[in-house]
């Protein structure tokens, strides 16, 4: 072999190890992504056990493992509005190995907590949404929504409602105070389940959730649905059709609609041929038989996004929100320091 063919094949070497791995500049590890992944993934669920992200996280977990040939293990690792499981998989090796389960909740972490961490330094997977409704338990004496509104009237801040963190139930939650006049005292919890429980449980009147987290509730006669959180009625499968709450409350038609989405995220400078793998996989979850009776039993609209169709959702979404907590004197930290854009 001459000294120029030695050359070219050398050459070619090098290109191929420069391809099959990556250095990450946070832990200076070096990994082969054509082997990736060796070993198990760990994703991350910010939010208690029982609610639509956790739901939606383990079942597209268990989904995508056939594709990705691991084991995907779902954990709950709530505290901090959110912001405990987010920091956890932001500050490990973005090796692909932890994931966060995500829905539009997270996007208000940075405004309401201080972390600096934002839609900018996610990939977004966003699988799939259900909208907002009130409800209140099933033993209370309102039957529509207009009656609450009257007893919210006689007794400010008097009947509770059970809420998620600072997230888009708690801004809805908010806003039927702020833009519809409806005196609702609050109550947070670390996750939807946990606030659904307080409904049921009669720790609270009424909560603010989505129509899939509540649905069981609905069929088993614990709650009951007074009204969806949109411009538009919603057919509630065991409770018949809702009337939008800007029938009642046009004020709010400022601010609504407000989609939740559900999904996952990886930071941003995961290796592209990693995000690549989740892509396929993903991809695939949401064409299953699984998924799709999922989004019926949870009363979802499936959206099976990625790549920047998802990032700009995350985006769009964030600034709405992180604005709109601002302008109702909510926001801990102002979303311009934290660098989101007006929407």
């Amino acid at each position: 072999m001459n000294k120029k063919n030695q050359i070219i094949i050398i050459a070619l070497v090098v290109v191929a190890i420069i391809v099959g791995a990556v250095v990450f500049k946070k832990s200076g590890k070096t990994i082969e992504t054509s082997k990736w992944p060796e070993r198990s993934i760990n994703n991350y669920v910010p939010w208690a056990a029982g609610g639509g992200t956790d739901v939606w996280n383990r079942v597209l977990s268990a989904e995508m493992e056939g594709t990705l040939g691991q084991k995907v293990i779902v954990s709950n690792v709530v505290g901090g509005t959110g912001a405990v499981g987010t920091d956890l998989v932001m500050k490990a090796g973005h090796d692909g190995y932890r994931i966060l389960g995500t829905s539009e909740t997270n996007l208000t972490i940075p405004i309401m907590t201080g972390t600096k961490t934002t839609v900018k330094d996610w990939h977004y997977f966003i699988a799939a949404g259900s909208p907002g409704v009130i409800c209140v338990n099933s033993a209370s004496p309102y039957k529509t929504i207009e009656e609450l509104l009257a007893a919210t009237k006689k007794e400010p801040g008097k009947i509770k409602v059970s809420i998620t963190g600072s997230g888009l139930w708690f801004i809805q939650a908010e806003i039927l105070k702020t833009k519809g006049g409806m005196d609702l005292g609050y109550a947070p919890y670390d996750g939807s389940r946990p606030a659904i429980l307080a409904a049921v449980s009669k720790e609270t009147t009424a909560v603010v959730a989505s129509a899939g987290e509540v649905n069981e509730f609905v069929k088993a006669g614990t709650l009951r649905p007074l009204a969806v959180m949109q411009t538009e009625a919603f057919e509630f499968p065991s409770a018949g059709k809702l009337p939008a709450i800007t029938d009642t409350l046009p004020g709010l038609k400022e601010v609504l609609p407000l989609d939740q989405f559900i999904g996952f995220s990886l930071p941003s400078d995961t290796p592209q041929a990693i995000v690549d793998k989740y892509t396929d996989a993903f991809n695939k979850a949401m064409k299953s038989d699984t998924v799709k009776r999922m989004a019926n039993e949870q009363l979802s609209v499936l959206y099976g996004l990625s790549g920047k169709e998802a990032d700009d959702m995350a985006a769009k979404m964030q600034s709405k929100m992180s604005y709109l907590l601002k302008d109702m004197g909510l926001a801990k930290f102002d979303p311009k320091d934290m660098g989101i854009p007006q929407p």
